[in-house]
């Protein structure tokens, strides 16, 4: 990595610091912007973007492609960064993303490998439906 790319920035620090304390959902760039606001961390949203390309990159961070007419969200991969092993769901309502490191997904893939000749890539995967909190809510 280049000494240009390798510097650390107060907002940096607070764009992971916020992913940190949303790592258990997908969350947007208009959200980090809002949040950082809050702390009175100002940032050019490109700079925002570029970093979180940077971490996507890097393997730090995952983006979830947002539906058509929704907006990507952004969530730490986490210690192991294997999202690219397993699917994901996330909440219709509040966002979260649950990552499905079930054992089922060796039988998935065993399956996709055998019977149709694909590997799996799940980096990008996301199966859509309501968590717990938000069903109760909804009753």
């Amino acid at each position: 990595m280049s000494k240009k790319n390798s510097y650390t920035t107060k907002g940096r620090t607070e764009i992971l610091s916020i992913l940190e304390e949303n790592k258990d959902r997908g969350i947007t760039v208009q959200e980090i912007r809002d949040l950082m606001e809050q702390e009175e961390c100002l940032v050019n949203p490109t700079t925002v973007y570029r970093y979180l390309d940077k971490l996507c990159a890097d393997g730090t961070v995952v983006k979830h492609i947002a539906a058509k007419g929704k907006k990507a969200m952004f969530q730490l991969a986490g210690t192991k960064q294997t999202c690219h092993t397993h699917l994901h769901i996330q909440c219709k309502q509040c966002g979260r993303v649950a990552h499905l490191e079930c054992s089922f997904m060796k039988e998935i893939e065993d399956h996709f490998l055998k019977h149709h000749g694909y590997t799996l890539d799940c980096s990008d995967s996301i199966i859509h439906g309501l968590c717990e909190q938000c069903r109760s809510v909804i009753g």
